[in-house]
Parts: structure tokens; C-alpha cells; sequence
């Protein structure tokens, strides 16, 4: 049903403590489509929906100037798709989308055909990606492989060794065909960085598990982090984002998702007014 005659009905049903204008109807029609600004610098193709002008889109999200060296790119999976983002070093600004996908797997071909969509080789941005995704990035043999480290030649058959050799020797490159090395890496290794977060979540959890469940060390974190299972989702607010645009867009994964997360992320701007403004997402903090 179109927005004009949808509010004349609601008018005519309901009441109005007003008489019914045409700016009533133009701003009803407008949350129709209030991602069309946005809808330009999103395409749609091989089973990706993704940012083709990521200057662009930075412009029109406000942004006055865009430097590739403030921004690192975040790429991850789930269950459900495979998803993209821009995170700000800083954090001063928030995560800003430029890929996502459902129809995918996440496997070397795939990663290399999202690099070249997003066209990662102009921007060169740092990425920030957990170690399964290092071995799409570097193309390295996944499973129980001799060499698994990315940054030296640590020996998992080597057991012998595991608790008396504390040097093993560095990767000095990532050659094809060698060392558990399958193709030709996707990007420098010198552009990798692991996740803050899951660093610190790996750790926490190894110390916890330690723990005794009935000791008073263990009640004391159980006290003060009462919450403590929901960090890595809020950690995550991204993927709770996207997957609310998902389930409003009812399995219509496109571009008009997409933009619309955009302009939901832009509605926050802290300079400009909007009647309707997103409390969770911002792209420029107050």
C-alpha cells in the first residue's frame, strides 16, 4: 500500500487531534525510502552486496576528509553470512559496513573475490581478523598441519619439544606449495593484526575455566561481572545490527539493507536533527 493513502486510512480510522496536511503524507513517505541517498554507492553482484565507492559513501555519511591509514578492515562469519566492516582506529567513529553476504562460504576463492569487490588493493587497509581467517588471507593448509603459525616455523609434530624449546624459527615468506602454504597469499602479513578483544577473551577464559567454581575467587568475578557471557556480543554490536536489518528486510539481502543500516548509522550524526535518532549506532560521537 503507498504511504499516502496508508496515513489517509490511519487518519480516517483513528483521528487526528489535527486536520491531515501534506507534509503529514510527505514525511510518512519519506521513511519509505530514506536510504535512496546512500542506495548509489551499494551494488549488488556474485552473491555480494558491497560498497563500490567507499570514498563516497565516507562524503556523504559526513565524513570531511577520508584516509584509508585511520580506518582497519574487520572480516568475519557467522552462521547466518559473511560480513565486512570499517572500524575506526579509536574508536572515534563508528563501524561503517561495505560488504556482506549469505549466500557464501567462507573459503580462499571467496575471500579473494571480496577483496576485489571492496578493492582492497586501494586502500590497503590494516585488517583485523580472528586466525581462521589468517589462513584464507595467507592461504595456508587449515586442519593439523606441520607448520600452522603464520609467523614462524613452530613444529605441532615436534612434541618433543613443545616444553623445552622456547625459539622456534621465524616465516621468512609465504611461498606456494611450501611449508603448508596452498596458494598465493591474499595480502601482506605485515597488514594482519588479531582482534584486542578476542585476545583478551581467550585469556579471561582460560583463567576462569582454572578457577574453582565454588571458590571465593570465582564468586568475586561472578559478582562484578554479572553479565560477563554478553561481553563478546557487545564486543560485537555490529553482528547484532546487521542481523536486526536482516530479519526487517524478511530475507531480502541487497543493497537497499545495506544503505539502510547506513542511514541509520548517519540519522545519529551529533549535528544534525532527526525526529527518529538510533540509539545504539553512531558514526560520529558526540
Amino acid at each position: 500500500m503507498p504511504a499516502d493513502i496508508l496515513t489517509k486510512s490511519l487518519y480516517k480510522n483513528f483521528g487526528s487531534p489535527r486536520p491531515l496536511n501534506q507534509d503529514d503524507i510527505n514525511e510518512t513517505s519519506y521513511y519509505r525510502k530514506r536510504e535512496k541517498d546512500l542506495l548509489p554507492y551499494f551494488s549488488e553482484k556474485d552473491n555480494f552486496v558491497f560498497c563500490s565507492d567507499i570514498p563516497g559513501l565516507m562524503t556523504v555519511m559526513g565524513l570531511k576528509e577520508y584516509n584509508p591509514n585511520q580506518w582497519r578492515l574487520f572480516i568475519d562469519s557467522s552462521k547466518r553470512s559473511l560480513k565486512c566492516v570499517l572500524l575506526h582506529n579509536g574508536n572515534n567513529l563508528g563501524s561503517l559496513p561495505i560488504a556482506h553476504s549469505t549466500k557464501v562460504k567462507e573459503e580462499y576463492p571467496t575471500i579473494a573475490l571480496l577483496l576485489d569487490k571492496i578493492k582492497y588493493k586501494e586502500h590497503n587497509w590494516v585488517l583485523c581478523v580472528d586466525l581462521k581467517m589468517v589462513n584464507f588471507l595467507l592461504s595456508q593448509q587449515s586442519g593439523y598441519t606441520k607448520y600452522p603459525c603464520f609467523l614462524c616455523l613452530w613444529d605441532s609434530r615436534a612434541k618433543a619439544e613443545h616444553w623445552t624449546k622456547r625459539d622456534w624459527p621465524s616465516r621468512e615468506t609465504l611461498i606456494a606449495g611450501k611449508q603448508n602454504v596452498i596458494n598465493a597469499p591474499l595480502v601482506s602479513r605485515d597488514r594482519i593484526i588479531l582482534p584486542p578483544l578476542h585476545i583478551k577473551l581467550g585469556l579471561i577464559k582460560q583463567f576462569v575455566k582454572a578457577l574453582n567454581k565454588d571458590g571465593e575467587c570465582f564468586k568475586y568475578i561472578v559478582k562484578l561481572f554479572p553479565k560477563l557471557s554478553s561481553e563478546k556480543i557487545k564486543g560485537e554490536r555490529f553482528h547484532q545490527d546487521i542481523r536486526t536489518m536482516e530479519e526487517r528486510y524478511q530475507g531480502h539481502w541487497n543493497e537497499n539493507m545495506m544503505a539502510d543500516y547506513c542511514w541509520s548509522i548517519q540519522n545519529s550524526i551529533h549535528n544534525t536533527s532527526h525526529a527518529r535518532k538510533s540509539k545504539k549506532r553512531k558514526f560520529y560521537l558526540e
